[in-house]
Parts: C-alpha cells; structure tokens; sequence
C-alpha cells in the first residue's frame, strides 16, 4: 500500500512538473527565434512576462535599428529586390509582439499578435512638418493597435492560420482632401516559416478606399478575393489569384470613366530542372466594362495562356536578379546590365508559346457586338553563342535565329471593324481565308523566310 502511494505521489509530481517543462521549452524557442532576429537588426526594446500554471503570455516591442541588414535578409527569401527606398522607410520603425502558449508540453501551438506602434523618426518628423493634424492621427491609430496580424502557429510541423484585424478608417485634410479605407474579413494559413512559407493561402471579404477632393473623387472596390502559393524553392512555386468583382470610379477629371471586372483568374509557375526553366503564366476574365466621356467597351470570357521553356536555369537566374533590383533612377548603367543579362540568356535558346489569346465577345457602343479572335503563337529563339557579337553590329543580323508560327481566328465582323484602320492587316488582307464566319491567318516565318497560309509574303 505504501509503494503504491508513493508511485501515486512521484506521478502526480511528474504531472505537476510538466507546465514548467512546457514553459521552458516554449520559451527557450521563441527566444532563439527573438534572437535570430535581433541577429539582422530588429532588436528588443522592452519585453515582459505573464505566467500562471497553465499558460505564459510574452509581451515584446521591438524597433529596426539597422533597416539594411534587415531588408537584405527579407531579400534573400523575396522574388524581387526590396527597393532602397524602404531602408528609409523603415528605419527606427517600432513594431509591438504579443505572444501566448499553453505551457503543457505536449502543446505546440503559441498565439502571436504582430502590430506596428510607430513609424520610423524620419517619416514622423516629415509628416509632422506637412500635416501635424495627421501625424498624430496615424500614430495614435498605430497606438491603438489599427493594424494587427493574428496568428496561430504550430512548433510542431509549422502549420499556421490567422486574420488581419478589420480597417475602417478614414480622414479629412483639412477639407481639401478626404480618404476613407476599408479592409473587411481576410484571413490566411500557411505552412512554414511565417516570413518565408512553403504554403500559403489568404481570402480578403472585401477592399475599399475613397479619395476626395472638392472638384474629383476617385472609388476602388474589391470583394472576394483569394490566393494560394506553394513554394518549393526561390525559383520553383505555383501562385493563382482569384477576384470575383473589381470596380473603379472616377469623376471630376479629364479622364472620367467607369471600370468593372468580374471573375479575374491568374496564375503563374516557374520550374527548374538541373540546368533548364520552365515559366507558365494564364490571366483570364469573365467581363471587362469601361465607360468613359469619349466610348463605352464590354469584353467577355477573354483568356491569356503563356509557357516560356528552355530557359538556361544560370542564365536566367542572372537576369531574374538584374532585372528585380528596382533601379528608379533608370540609370544608363543598370538599361545596360539588364540588356547584357537579357541576350546572354537567349544566346542559349528558348521557346515562347503563346498557347491562347482570345476574347469570345466584343460590344462597341454605336457599333455593337463585333464579336472576337483566337491567336495561337511558337516562337523559337535558337541557341547562338555568336547573338551578343551580332546585336552589337546590327539587331537585324540576328533575325535568323528566330522562327514563329501563328494561327489567327479573327471573327469577320471583327475583321471588318478592324479593317477600317487596317495598319499591317492590309499587307496581309490580299491571303485571307475565311472558315464560316471567321477568317484565317497561318503566318509561317522560318530561315529569315515568311508565308501567310501558305503563300509566301511579297
């Protein structure tokens, strides 16, 4: 009896001991991640602890004391530079961190609030000097944790969900200019590291700002759209983008002019072998309608389907990085490393499908509905290692290293309306076929020579 009461009593010991061992643990991993960042430039400025038995929650504000060490490292996980300008930015930026978890050890998850309290002293002195009135709006919005991010993550197997806090807010400028923004219902999930995630998947309900002066205002409204992105390396993803209606207003202009869009689908993916990539790109609509002072268009069901393929996985890499450094200044310098990267990345061939192009329906007020096309291209660039040699003497030279083939279903009362200002269409008018109530272009250029359905070009 007495063993038994002594196992009883070491277990119930144990038991009791777990939340401490939890807490431990817990802690000891949110300080590596605090200490990991620190290690780029974002450091502690003041941090404090509540803790019961069961649960702990960590209060942190931290503030970017070296904003390039900083955007350097969220450069490494980013598609594009990070332009210079937000260094600028985000220096002296003070961002606030609430932190809770259940201190049983066998609990994974932590409960994190992300919220920034102040923008840098740079940007607040700027704004002060402008706008004093403002200035002190946006901090205290800041304050009052305005912007918050809510999220639940998994230590475990870095599973993550969450929202961002509802914005409604807005402000006069002293009455010559009014802005109102809405941000309503978004939520997202993930798996990985929150600043670099495998997965990651987010729906806004829906997006509004109005902007407003005495004579124009200007509406943009957004509902129900979502995304979704799988990364399995830097230069290897699939993202898709869904928005079910897009409208903008805008009064009081020159340009005056009603936008909507309903049904607005794009993704992209990129592919990477040991020494090839692959870039496949669809953009699609279900309607587009513009009215402005001086015409009213509808389109419908338009679709847009581009693969990119045999790009020299290198080569590419050099020019994906040139190209992405934000140069504002457009300098000299960067038009030509950008123009160098590019011709050494074709030098080694690729292949451009264009695999569709088409709009079902076209309406033109006062004209009507003049119906659409369908566009199908190949273009082949051939590897030529002589390419940089040759554009340096004269582009034309490398007009050989090229073939395309097009396919182009035009429907005949497009055909007619186009025709009214035929531009290049009236050297090709004299080889047209029609197929019902289409006509056809099969444009051939191959070995510098070109056919239009079969019949060469004069």
């Amino acid at each position: 009896m007495k063993k038994s009461i002594i196992v009883i009593a070491v277990l119930l010991a144990i038991i009791a001991t777990l939340p401490i061992i939890g807490n431990s643990f817990m802690k000891k991993t949110i300080d590596i991640r605090v200490n990991e960042l620190s290690s780029f430039g974002l450091e502690v400025k003041s941090q404090s602890t509540e803790s019961s038995y069961l649960s702990t929650k960590r209060h942190f504000v931290f503030v970017l004391k070296d904003s390039e060490n900083f955007v350097e490292y969220l450069s490494k996980y980013a598609n594009q530079q990070i332009p210079p300008y937000v260094n600028a930015m985000l220096k002296g930026t003070v961002m606030g961190a609430d932190i809770e978890y259940n201190n049983l050890p066998f609990s994974k998850s932590i409960v994190v609030e992300l919220y920034p309290l102040s923008l840098s002293k740079d940007f607040r002195e700027k704004m002060q000097k402008e706008n004093p009135g403002f200035e002190i709006y946006l901090s205290e919005f800041l304050q009052s944790k305005g912007v918050l991010y809510h999220i639940s993550y998994n230590l475990l197997n870095d599973e993550f969900k969450g929202y961002v806090k509802d914005i409604v807010a807005s402000y006069d400028f002293k009455k010559d200019l009014k802005i109102a923004f809405d941000l309503k219902g978004t939520i997202f999930k993930g798996k990985g590291k929150l600043i670099a995630p495998q997965e990651i998947s987010s729906k806004v309900k829906s997006f509004h700002v109005d902007i407003e002066n005495q004579k124009q205002l200007l509406k943009l409204d957004l509902s129900k759209l979502s995304s979704k992105s799988k990364f399995d390396s830097k230069n290897s993803y699939k993202t898709e983008m869904e928005l079910n209606n897009l409208a903008v207003h805008l009064t009081g202009t020159d340009s005056d002019a009603n936008v909507t869009m309903k049904g607005l689908d794009i993704s992209a993916s990129s592919n990477d072998t040991k020494i090839k990539s692959k870039l496949e790109s669809k953009v699609s609509f279900k309607e587009f309608h513009i009215a402005s002072k001086e015409e009213v268009l509808n389109m419908k069901k338009f679709l847009f389907e581009l693969n990119i393929d045999g790009l020299d996985k290198n080569k590419f890499e050099v020019f994906r990085s040139i190209a992405s450094k934000n140069d504002l200044s457009n300098s000299s310098k960067y038009q030509k490393d950008v123009q160098t990267s590019l011709i050494g990345l074709l030098e080694k061939g690729l292949t451009i499908d264009i695999k569709k192009f088409s709009i079902k329906d076209v309406e033109i007020a006062k004209i009507g509905n003049i119906k659409g096309f369908d566009i199908k291209t190949m273009i082949v660039i051939k590897a030529d290692p002589s390419l940089t040699q040759k554009m340096a003497m004269s582009p034309l030279m490398a007009i050989g290293d090229i073939d395309f083939h097009t396919k182009m279903k035009i429907n005949k009362k497009m055909y007619s309306y186009l025709m009214q200002n035929p531009g290049m269409l009236i050297q090709l008018n004299q080889y047209v076929k029609e197929d019902g109530n289409n006509v056809i272009f099969n444009i051939d250029f191959v070995d510098s020579k070109m056919s239009v359905n079969g019949q060469a070009l004069n």
